[in-house]
């Protein structure tokens, strides 16, 4: 009952954090004509072309171990942040009568900023402990170290055995593995890279509201 709990609160984070990538602060939707956007589109394209040019991966014991302790540092900065955001979300006045329509869009960019922000940064934070356990699993079996440049394709039917079969699972494993964990790897920084436009358009919005009397 508690692991079909965490699932489905996983899905909303994941749901979550997709939608607020296509919201502005204004609560304006841009809709993506795949399930990725543009952007991570590319940072697929972009992993896949890192796999089959680094045979050896790129990345060592020692490089995940630092990989490791720089999630954690995220981890622990951004959980800070989302607190911090949702303590300001409970000392905003919402229920207030409100005198005019800018007042009201400005209550509706506020409470969109809070959802956009901490949506994002739970999601990065989901996404950090996801690869997390993916470069666990790589170093306990092995994923890291093993050198695909090794392996070629065939160019004849006849070459297809049980060896060749099971080097092409292989190969096939250990690339899909790869271009995941590196695709996380961008797609974490993309996400921290959304919460910081977003926070800077919030500001902006703030900072706007107020006039400079230059009499």
């Amino acid at each position: 009952m508690e692991l079909l709990s965490v699932k489905n609160h996983v899905i909303e984070l994941i749901k979550a954090g997709h939608y607020w990538q296509t919201i502005d602060i204004n609560g304006k939707e841009k809709k993506f004509k795949f399930f990725f956007s543009s952007v991570q589109l590319i940072l697929v394209a972009v992993s896949i072309i890192l796999v089959l040019i680094l045979g050896n991966y790129g990345l060592d014991s020692n490089s995940v171990g630092y990989i490791m302790g720089i999630y954690a540092i995220f981890i622990g900065v951004f959980l800070t942040l989302a607190l911090t955001v949702f303590g300001k979300f409970g000392s905003t006045d919402f229920e207030s009568p409100l005198n005019s329509l800018k007042e009201k869009a400005a209550l509706i960019q506020k409470k969109n900023f809070f959802k956009q922000f901490t949506s994002l940064i739970l999601y990065a934070i989901l996404i950090s402990l996801l690869n997390i356990f993916l470069l666990l699993i790589g170093a306990v079996f092995g994923f890291i170290d093993l050198d695909v440049s090794k392996y070629s394709f065939i160019t004849n039917l006849e070459d297809i055995n049980k060896e060749t079969f099971f080097n092409g699972v292989i190969f096939s494993l250990v690339s899909i593995y790869r271009i995941t964990t590196f695709y996380f790897m961008f797609d974490f920084f993309l996400l921290t890279l959304y919460s910081i436009t977003s926070i800077h358009s919030y500001f902006n919005i703030e900072y706007d509201k107020i006039k400079i009397n230059r009499k």
